[in-house]
């Protein structure tokens, strides 16, 4: 089962231990560029043709990535277990936990930019978790008889969504009258009426009660 991700932790996180990386990377710049000109001075050049610049570019990255993957494998650092659905269509890849340490360690590699990585792959996750928080409106009494002229009081129980309040609607014309209380008059007419229950936070989800006026 996915790991509940706080969005601001997991960004905070994610941006201080880039930024380690970056740092540590840095301490070590002088190392590597006096490596690298060995390495050239050596060979009378680069791998691939590169540039001096280029290559030390690549070692950079190289050194990081494999920091980073220390840092994933030793403090069990795994962002696939942050995707929405473990059990449906992510459940194969998060089973993979070494494919997560290297995905988990590429993004962290990238220093200050991981930030900007982990915000486009925090805000799908985000995004997942409202799709599977759908706000709900379901009637308490989604079928009723009564007589005409007398009254009967609806209620509505609205899930996943804070804002518990609906907004009431009689969907005929001449068929009763109902306040944002829910409380309906049925009117001096026999006939099948119907009435609308609206979300306050979302007008598109809703539920409908069938009324039998006798």
């Amino acid at each position: 089962m996915a790991t509940p991700v706080n969005i601001d932790a997991a960004m905070a996180f994610i941006y201080i231990i880039g930024f380690g990386i970056q740092q540590f990377v840095e301490v070590l710049d002088p190392f590597i560029t006096s490596g690298i000109q060995q390495i050239g001075a050596k060979n009378n050049g680069y791998p691939g043709n590169q540039s001096e610049a280029d290559f030390k570019k690549s070692v950079m990255h190289l050194v990081s990535f494999i920091f980073a993957l220390i840092i994933c494998i030793m403090g069990s650092i795994n962002i696939l277990n942050w995707l929405p659905n473990s059990g449906g269509q992510w459940s194969n890849i998060q089973e993979i936990t070494s494919l997560g340490y290297v995905i988990s360690a590429f993004v962290l590699s990238a220093g200050t930019e991981s930030a900007n990585i982990a915000q486009k792959y925090l805000s799908y996750i985000k995004d997942g978790r409202k799709s599977e928080l759908t706000i709900k409106v379901s009637l308490v009494s989604p079928k009723v008889e009564i007589a005409q002229g007398t009254q009967f009081k609806f209620g509505a129980i609205v899930e996943n969504e804070n804002d518990k309040r609906v907004a009431w609607t009689v969907l005929n014309i001449n068929a009763g009258t109902i306040d944002q209380a829910g409380l309906y008059t049925a009117p001096l007419v026999a006939g099948t009426y119907y009435i609308k229950a609206s979300s306050v936070a979302d007008e598109s989800k809703f539920d409908i009660a069938t009324v039998t006026v006798r």
